[in-house]
């Protein structure tokens, strides 16, 4: 990394479960010496419900409740801002995210705009999800996840995760046998991995990896240490504390990145075998000749996968110019009218500039 950089750093939940205040301001303090030499940092802070847990525990409030959980994560909010504005000298502001933010192209790009203001006024962003109020399609899922979508969205050169496992070991739980630098690609990080998650957060050392290696296509490096991690000096490469987990050379563009790794799809659209090549070898747009049949409610400019037929894998990910029933009408008609027939080989329904290729097709 130069001298010029942004970091995420994702803080999990452990530190506010245990009310660990200690290892809150040595963070703090690591996020001080950051700024000094020049480096934007954004926090991703776990720990909203595990801290409203611990304020109402004299209550009957159940965490296993889904109500009862959002209430948590609704008090815990403001405890997580609290400690932070304890330790962190600086005008801080609370980002709280849903998976429209990341689904809906026009959400992205206004709070990608948000969070680069805040940053450039030297305000702290404080991302969390909402889970006071998410539920069923609006849930992004983990803080792991959101952390690689915010570090991908805000342009940053490094993730980093700080949790209570200081690294990835190859001996786990012995934790003897470090790895300090991986590509973050490499399939023999899966044999060290453990899906396990502590008991108050939802991510463990399987989803680190899982949004390291996303955010690599994006060309970003992922740390993942514990809260006594000298940061700067070991992004600087000073020493090897941690695990570092290299992007490799295979970096997507911002916008294709945000198809494939970030939007979500609403429906399939299946394409025959010529369509497929036109498309993985040629670059090419898939026009209205190449598509057998579709599947799913989706709208225009929406996001599809574009899977080959017969076997169903998704070749591709792109935004479709035609809604699911138009496409369906006109897929009934293409077999009978004439003029649709002639008309339908310029039809583009997804453009190449909208689509993107998914590795391995």
């Amino acid at each position: 990394m130069g001298n010029k950089q942004r970091v995420v750093i994702k803080v999990g939940s452990q530190l506010f479960c245990h009310q660990d205040t200690e290892a809150i301001q040595q963070i703090a303090k690591q996020i001080a010496k950051l700024q000094q030499r020049g480096t934007q940092v954004i926090l991703v802070s776990s720990g909203a419900v595990a801290c409203g847990q611990a304020r109402l525990s004299e209550t009957e409030l159940n965490r296993e409740h889904e109500m009862h959980r959002q209430v948590f994560a609704a008090v815990g909010q403001d405890t997580i801002m609290g400690h932070w504005k304890q330790y962190l000298q600086q005008p801080l502001a609370q980002v709280l995210i849903d998976r429209e933010h990341f689904d809906r192209r026009e959400a992205y790009v206004k709070t990608q705009a948000l969070i680069e203001t805040m940053l450039e006024h030297s305000i702290i962003p404080i991302v969390n999800e909402n889970d006071a109020v998410n539920k069923g399609s609006k849930v992004v899922g983990n803080n792991d996840n959101l952390a690689a979508f915010i570090a991908a969205m805000s342009n940053a050169q490094g993730l980093i995760f700080i949790t209570n496992v200081a690294a990835i070991y190859k001996d786990y739980p012995h934790c003897q046998q470090a790895v300090t630098e991986m590509d973050a690609h490499d399939e023999s990080l899966t044999q060290w991995l453990s899906a396990e998650c502590s008991a108050m957060g939802t991510g463990g050392m399987k989803t680190k990896v899982e949004a390291a290696r996303s955010v690599a296509r994006r060309g970003i490096g992922t740390l993942i240490t514990d809260e006594k991690t000298e940061l700067w000096s070991r992004l600087k490469g000073f020493h090897h504390t941690g695990t570092l987990l290299t992007p490799g050379n295979k970096v997507l563009p911002g916008y294709r990145y945000w198809l494939s790794e970030t939007s979500r799809s609403l429906g399939k659209v299946f394409v025959d075998d010529g369509a497929r090549q036109a498309l993985t070898q040629h670059g090419a747009s898939l026009l209205l000749p190449g598509v057998r049949s579709c599947e799913g409610s989706f709208g225009t400019a929406d996001i599809v996968d574009v899977c080959a037929q017969p076997s169903g894998q998704v070749i591709a990910r792109g935004k479709i110019r035609v809604a699911s029933n138009t496409l369906s009408q006109w897929l009934a008609l293409s077999k009978t009218d004439l003029s649709l027939q002639h008309n339908q080989k310029s039809q583009i329904i997804v453009h190449r500039n909208d689509l993107v290729i998914v590795e391995g097709s």
